[in-house]
């Protein structure tokens, strides 16, 4: 069972890790780029710090008070990664140890909330849709400037998510989808796509903190997501 567990861990990683696209990106900065991580006492407390720490990040802060695995939340009000009060020990961290970023995934780890530190030092939340257009933003660019962005790329988003997001598109000749809010309808079109070859998937999200990068799922995971912002 150990070494089926391992080997199960060892896939699940190297999937994520394909989905870097410039996988020099984080050991170019690694020796002076601190990100605190919260998992809220949930699912995320192994699975994100492992691939951060493969893609090549040196300096990591887990809030360790929030690593213990507890359904009672007992160190928030709410451990929605959407609520900036619960990023309260995190930005403690961030605070003594001059970090830059701060990353936080729900109990279940499917959705990220991301907190910046300004230039003025103010730690500033990011929305749903800023994480998202983000990602979308630098998983085009970035294939395109590697030659890595296939010809009939399409990206998907609910209709409720940033318009922002089909700018981002249709300056980069990539065809935005919208569909019904729930991930489930992004999943569908994954599927779909492996079966008509309609198009290539690349990204998926919805404002609501949840996306997606690759094909390996048909939910949102905040675990690639982590290691992608």
């Amino acid at each position: 069972p150990k070494k089926a567990e391992t080997a199960e861990r060892y896939l699940f990683n190297e999937t994520l890790l394909a989905e870097r696209i410039r996988p020099n990106a984080i050991p170019d900065v690694a020796d002076d780029f601190k990100v605190v991580y919260t998992p809220f006492h949930g699912t995320g407390r192994v699975l994100v710090p492992e691939v951060l720490k493969r893609a090549g990040l040196k300096h990591l802060y887990c809030v360790p008070e929030q690593m213990i695995p507890d359904g009672r939340f007992p160190t928030v009000k709410s451990p929605n990664p959407e609520d900036k009060a619960g990023f309260a020990l995190a930005m403690k961290i961030a605070e003594e140890n001059g970090c830059d970023l701060l990353i936080g995934t729900d109990p279940d780890a499917d959705r990220v909330g991301v907190i910046v530190r300004a230039s003025n030092g103010e730690f500033v939340p990011l929305t749903g849709n800023q994480i998202g257009v983000m990602l979308l933003s630098y998983i085009i660019e970035a294939r395109k400037l590697e030659n890595k962005l296939p010809a009939n790329a399409a990206a998907v988003k609910s209709i409720v998510s940033t318009k922002l997001a089909d700018k981002v598109c249709e300056a980069n000749g990539v065809t935005m989808i919208n569909v019904l809010t729930g991930f489930k309808f992004i999943g569908e079109k994954i599927k779909q796509f492996e079966e008509d070859h309609s198009y290539s998937y690349v990204f998926g999200f919805e404002e609501s903190y949840g996306c997606l990068s690759g094909t390996y799922a048909r939910d949102k995971d905040a675990v690639v997501a982590s290691m992608l912002v």
